[in-house]
């Protein structure tokens, strides 16, 4: 290979990485506020590729009531919690709802008719999304809620909804380990 080919193949590397990476994700907030004024901290973020030289698709936050790397002291702790999710692109839902409803399935052979119909509602109630747009899930004295860019779009009373979709992120077979660790505080 000659010296032109080398180069020209470089530059095409280059193109490709720098029109793949999209938005740059911004840090997220240090702190929130649950809808009842509770103040949470964050716990940690991660960035979800879907693989290696992927953009960016979305960042994720998980606040606690103060800060733990232990998934089952999180998952299993009755104080309150929030992730937000912040879109960086644009995506229909469509394929973010069926994922989340798949690993749902696998994680809960048999739900009660309850958790499946309230599970299914929230992820109906998740819409397309534009780039900045924030998907905020928050569980605090037994609700559930979801807010889209801070307006309330879902509530139901059974907390398995929340922690479901939290088990997907920190459980024991997460989305990805390195998301895992990064939300738990340890990356």
């Amino acid at each position: 290979m000659t010296r032109n080919h080398a180069s020209l193949g470089s530059m095409c590397w280059l193109v490709l990485l720098v029109a793949g990476c999209g938005r740059i994700p911004e840090p997220l907030a240090d702190s929130v506020q649950t809808k009842q004024g509770v103040a949470l901290v964050l716990n940690g973020e991660a960035d979800r590729k879907p693989f290696f030289l992927a953009p960016v698709i979305y960042r994720m936050g998980l606040y606690l009531s103060s800060k733990s790397h232990d998934a089952d002291e999180i998952l299993f702790s009755h104080e309150p919690k929030r992730m937000d999710l912040h879109a960086l692109k644009s995506s229909d839902a469509g394929p973010l709802r069926e994922r989340y409803w798949e690993r749902f399935k696998k994680m809960h052979p048999s739900p009660s008719a309850e958790l499946s119909r309230d599970f299914g509602a929230m992820l109906g109630a998740i819409p397309n999304m534009s780039e900045g747009d924030v998907l905020s899930w928050e569980y605090e004295g037994g609700k559930n809620v979801l807010a889209v860019n801070g307006k309330q779009v879902f509530e139901c009373s059974t907390p398995e909804v929340f922690l479901s979709l939290l088990r997907m992120y920190i459980g024991p077979a997460p989305i990805d380990d390195g998301m895992k660790n990064k939300l738990l505080g340890r990356g």
